[in-house]
């Protein structure tokens, strides 16, 4: 048994991306955070008929299941109205701040925390949360404060002590964040969120991995159904004596759990490669790519390997899997062999399996496989195309090869070949929706788009729900200037995919080159919110809004350019100078120190903050910062 190379996997692709997630990353706040939900009272409302109280819980009702199923906006809606119907309502701010939360929405959520704890004082829930987020912020003395008040609150210590711990994690201190994750631990044993966090300061900074074996020990024991801790505790376990024993049976209580997770399915995969049970390892893998990666119906736990998304050895093992592919048992042994070398990247390996199969008994599934391996290897697409050649003249009715090898073609703009691939994929299967969509692919490369179009909307006929095809037709008739045309394909897209940010941006086109700009910032701001790691999104946000005069729409682009790119100063320092010709003082100084933190060698940071310091009447601070301004040689921007 291979036992350095299952520990390197463990090690590199184990469990602990998962805890030290919660360690190492900015952002700490997690959907499981915030299930912790205050209940709801209805004696803190008015007086209301019995009636009238059966209403309200079913619209609670309501709101709590449209935010389960991801409908965001509408459980925002819901309880907004319900805040602006009922006195006393903290609960209802609490939750639609919970919401921004899950849409990253920092802004948002801190407003409507802040308006819970208005409602009543005591919402100590609230607090906790806007401790998390000025962690996020990076606004330390702020979350220590907030935490601190908790610490001192016998119900809410626990919630304090796992605030301060991750501040102290995110500050590196990490011995004193073991401490406070201790300590959370002792006040509430219950408490999910400092488990995995706290076996991963065991094993990456202390090197105590029977410790951090112990804790998540525990973490199973109060949750027989938390996956991560189960995972965790499984692949950690591969590091005790006869611990593969624990490890297996983790695996299958979570296959049993969760049977269509693609992740332990393909974990399943390697232990068997590790048990040199190579053919049922090839079954794993094979039930694995069937099944949707990611998928909401397959727990939380996620897994990276380089398996995931490999679309070509998919269709090669469902070319393989077929009842008409006659192999011998020792055929396929050594073919079983050769993928999982392929698996595990020892490429020299799997052609050496591969040769030996073939040498037994030549057949078309051998040569896939090689062409599959060949493509995965830098700078081997002519031996790939040439594999898929001999997988073809040994059968020519695999339509997978002649996707693939025409994927090839257009890599190396060979643009005619991969047309003659694309055709001949769609005589085979006239009802193939992938040879249209890449022949109209190809089309539209070429300058064909009419012909292109007329691809798109047989494959939109093939295939109704696909929202790249929608969208693709959409951009086809944007550049034939058919606008109203494309709107409505772009509004198809969306309405498969809502989170399609593409489609907003050229619908959002669309509405410009028919001068109607409000539209247009209506749209940029969709695209703005969904692609939030796009910054040309919010750029073409700002500028838009700029040129309306939009304030409120430049602050919401500005917001986003900082928060998902905060590591480009030039986005907070634009904020700040937002702030300061808005009259926001406080707004704008928060960001100069913020930068001035970072790095005090810009001249500009100090000369706005002596700018703010001087209206604020701290005459000495504007006379310091606008000397220091000066000796950095910087000179006022033309605004």
């Amino acid at each position: 048994m291979k036992k350095k190379l299952f520990l390197f996997w463990v090690i590199v692709l184990g469990p602990f991306g998962i805890a030290m997630a919660q360690v190492n990353m900015t952002k700490y706040i997690t959907n499981d955070m915030f299930d912790t939900q205050p209940v709801f009272d209805l004696e803190d409302l008015e007086e209301e008929e019995t009636e009238s109280k059966s209403f309200i819980q079913l619209e609670i009702d309501k709101g709590m299941k449209l935010w389960e199923e991801g409908e965001l906006d509408d459980a925002i809606a819901l309880f907004e109205a319900m805040t602006e119907s009922y006195s006393n309502f903290s609960q209802g701010y609490y939750w639609i701040g919970s919401i921004y939360l899950d849409k990253e929405d920092w802004v948002e959520a801190r407003q409507n925390f802040n308006l819970a704890i208005k409602e009543d004082p005591l919402f100590y829930e609230a607090r906790y949360m806007l401790g998390l987020i000025s962690v996020y912020e990076g606004d330390y003395k702020e979350a220590k404060k907030e935490m601190e008040v908790l610490v001192n609150i016998p119900a809410y210590a626990a919630q304090g002590y796992h605030g301060l711990a991750m501040i102290a994690t995110d500050q590196r201190e990490y011995t004193r964040a073991w401490s406070m994750y201790n300590k959370c631990l002792k006040e509430d044993s219950l408490f999910r969120e400092a488990y995995l966090p706290m076996a991963s300061l065991d094993l990456q900074y202390f090197g105590n991995w029977k410790r951090a074996l112990k804790r998540l020990n525990q973490a199973v024991s109060i949750d027989s159904m938390w996956q991560e801790a189960r995972i965790s505790r499984g692949l950690l376990s591969l590091m005790t004596k006869g611990g593969i024993d624990q490890f297996t049976k983790d695996l299958e209580v979570l296959i049993r759990q969760a049977p269509d997770n693609y992740h332990y399915r393909s974990i399943k995969g390697y232990l068997n490669i590790e048990l040199e049970q190579y053919s049922e390892a090839v079954h794993s893998f094979y039930q694995a790519l069937s099944m949707e990666v990611d998928s909401l119906n397959t727990g939380k736990y996620k897994f990276n390997t380089a398996l995931k998304k490999n679309q070509n050895l998919q269709s090669a093992l469902s070319y393989y899997f077929r009842e008409n592919v006659e192999l011998s048992d020792s055929t396929r042994r050594y073919i079983d062999r050769g993928i999982c070398e392929f698996i595990e990247g020892n490429h020299k390996q799997a052609q050496v399996y591969y040769a030996t199969a073939a040498g037994r008994q030549p057949h078309a599934v051998i040569d896939m496989l090689k062409a599959i391996q060949f493509q995965s290897m830098w700078g081997k697409d002519k031996e790939a195309i040439l594999s898929y050649t001999a997988a073809i003249e040994k059968d020519s009715t695999i339509y997978a090869c002649y996707f693939n090898r025409g994927g090839l073609y257009l890599s190396l703009q060979q643009d005619s070949l991969a047309m003659a691939d694309f055709n001949q994929l769609i005589r085979l299967d006239p009802r193939a929706k992938v040879g249209y969509k890449n022949r109209a692919n190809l089309r539209m490369r070429r300058g064909f788009s009419a012909k292109a179009y007329q691809d798109y909307t047989v494959a939109i006929m093939l295939d109704s729900t696909d929202s790249d095809l929608f969208y693709n037709r959409g951009y086809c008739l944007f550049t034939h200037a058919e606008f109203d045309r494309a709107i409505d394909d772009f509004k198809m897209a969306i309405s498969f995919n809502e989170k399609d940010a593409d489609s907003y941006y050229w619908w959002a086109m669309c509405k410009y080159n028919q001068q109607d700009t409000l539209s247009t910032l209506v749209l940029l701001d969709s695209a703005s919110k969904i692609g939030k790691y796009n910054d040309d999104y919010h750029k073409y946000l700002l500028q838009l809004s700029i040129d309306l005069e939009k304030k409120d729409s430049q602050e919401e682009a500005l917001n986003r350019l900082v928060k998902y790119n905060g590591w480009k100063s030039e986005y907070r320092y634009d904020r700040a100078k937002f702030y300061y010709h808005e009259g926001e003082l406080d707004k704008a100084l928060k960001d100069l120190e913020y930068l001035i933190r970072r790095d005090k060698g810009q001249g500009g940071y100090h000369y706005y903050k002596g700018m703010i310091l001087s209206e604020q009447g701290n005459q000495k601070g504007a006379e310091r910062a606008l000397m220091k301004s000066q000796k950095l040689g910087y000179k006022e921007e033309k605004e």
